[in-house]
């Protein structure tokens, strides 16, 4: 960045930031309360709580003396680069993550916000302090070589994705029944989904029964009975839980470096929080299409192995198997049978199940004023999972179809 023309945007965002202080100091005192921006808050027509209203006046003002000065309210607010309304005051503040060190969470998006000691921002002293010379007319900082915003992502990125695949390893592991039926229930052939039951109805002059209940009660019986009792609801599951790791760390980086890229060259804004709705969507989509890509030979044969089971080989035997059988019938090309479908599938499930979380959360913190619970974020987790789930449905099934083909299962 160069000198003059930070010093210009300086200047005119200065300004800018003078006229909406003013606009909002009724009593004209150049002093802002709470009540002051609780009234400019209902005039914009932000709904928050007091408390929100508190926590941000307590965020601007620097000294604590109670209300917010010009320059604490430009020194927050001198790096917020849309135009200057409540709106996007507030906005900024609830994305700007030190504004808040209160906050420590980590997001199902992959943001990490923990917790970091307040910086005392530098006042603007305007042109009149001391300008660089010539010779530095680049600023420069030796440190922000070395620690650049890379650093800054990667920084307690190791415990995150600890944290993350530790959690997503509990997670598949109480829901790997759900994913073995539904294996079961994609990779069967297809026809009456209960033949024993189609027959007795027919017997007994009623109508058969319709796919649904019964196909499911057939496959429930069928895993446990073939699979060799409950342990064959958890076939698989050790794949899974192997390739959550590299799955959400490969996610992670992808998202937020997609992130970081559409703040600097698209979006033109100084922090990630503020993109898009639109290029956020766009990187959830490659965070998806880039960890997919990485780990889809283990999902081919984590679904393989679904598929084979049922005869005598079990456990890490009949993975050793499968793994085997699929280089035997195309080499490494074959674990990646179906992956069209997948990639095709996965960028709109990723991209409609980030932000639309991010989207519903939004509108909560903007509804409520406060960051939503344990009890909230698993409830938007759950909306927005199923929509991005059910939108790709349809090529879900034509990649499983197609990772399975000539399993004793999918023939």
């Amino acid at each position: 960045v160069r000198w003059k023309a930070f010093e210009q945007y300086a200047d005119d965002k200065e300004r800018e930031l003078w006229r909406a202080f003013v606009d909002l100091d009724r009593d004209g005192d150049m002093r802002l309360r709470a009540g002051e921006v609780r009234e400019a808050c209902r005039r914009a027509g932000i709904e928050v709580k007091e408390q929100a209203i508190d926590d941000f006046v307590r965020a601007v003002d620097r000294n604590g003396d109670g209300f917010i000065s010009f320059d604490e309210w430009r020194d927050f607010l001198l790096l917020l680069p849309r135009p200057i309304s409540m709106k996007e005051v507030w906005r900024y503040w609830q994305a700007r993550p030190l504004a808040r060190p209160s906050m420590s969470r980590l997001t199902q998006d992959g943001d990490g916000e923990l917790p970091l000691p307040p910086s005392r921002p530098l006042p603007y002293r305007g042109p009149a302090a001391a300008a660089p010379s010539s010779a530095h007319e680049n600023v420069h900082d030796e440190d922000e070589d070395e620690h650049g915003p890379m650093d800054d992502m990667f920084a307690g990125a190791g415990k995150f994705l600890l944290a993350g695949g530790m959690a997503g390893a509990v997670s598949r592991t109480a829901t790997a029944p759900f994913d073995r039926l539904k294996v079961y229930l994609i990779t069967s052939a297809t026809g009456p989904p209960c033949p024993d039951l189609t027959a007795a109805a027919a017997k007994a002059g009623k109508k058969p029964p319709r796919p649904g209940a019964g196909s499911l009660t057939k496959a429930i019986r069928t895993v446990y009975n073939q699979g060799g009792g409950i342990k064959a609801f958890w076939t698989g599951n050790g794949l899974n839980i192997i390739k959550i790791f590299p799955e959400s760390a490969i996610k992670f980086l992808s998202y937020e470096s997609a992130k970081r890229v559409f703040a600097q060259y698209w979006d033109r804004v100084p922090d990630q929080t503020l993109i898009s709705n639109s290029s956020r969507f766009v990187a959830g989509g490659i965070g998806g299409v880039v960890s997919q890509f990485c780990i889809y030979p283990i999902e081919s044969l984590k679904t393989r192995v679904m598929s084979s089971s049922g005869g005598g080989t079990k456990g890490n035997a009949l993975i050793l198997q499968t793994a085997r059988d699929m280089w035997a019938k195309g080499g490494f090309r074959f674990f990646f049978r179906g992956l069209p479908a997948g990639l095709i599938g996965v960028f709109p499930y990723s991209a409609i199940d980030m932000s639309t979380f991010e989207g519903i959360k939004l509108a909560y913190i903007n509804w409520a004023g406060e960051e939503p619970g344990i009890a909230g974020s698993l409830c938007f987790g759950a909306i927005s999972g199923g929509v991005g789930a059910s939108s790709v449905y349809p090529l879900n099934l034509v990649r499983t179809r197609l990772q399975a083909q000539g399993t004793p299962a999918h023939p």
